[in-house]
């Protein structure tokens, strides 16, 4: 997640572990934009979120993503859990088969 006005880059693995290296090229990338587009150089600070809730299986990646970006952009608490993801799935299809997401 990419906080333009705090500089801020934060990554969410819901898998175990961190990935720095990503971190780092997305810093890279948006730097370059921003370089290429005003002129200006800026820093980033960079974190690597642990405090996050983490899925126990293979194939919720995606669902966890979307619940990162809803949360993330609403304002709310990470809140949701490994447990509600075959609901959150659920809630996901109706919306979009409502034209509501």
């Amino acid at each position: 997640a990419a906080d333009l006005s705090k500089n801020t880059l934060e990554y969410f693995n819901s898998l175990p572990g961190t990935n720095s290296r990503c971190l780092q090229l997305l810093g890279k990338y948006i730097n370059e934009e921003i370089l290429r587009k005003s002129h200006k150089r800026t820093e980033w600070r960079m974190i690597n979120r642990a405090d996050i809730p983490r899925q126990q299986n293979g194939y919720d990646c995606g669902v966890f993503t979307c619940k990162y970006a809803e949360h993330i952009a609403l304002g709310l608490p990470l809140t949701f859990a490994q447990h509600r993801m075959p609901l959150e799935r659920q809630a996901m299809a109706n919306a979009i088969q409502q034209s509501s997401l």
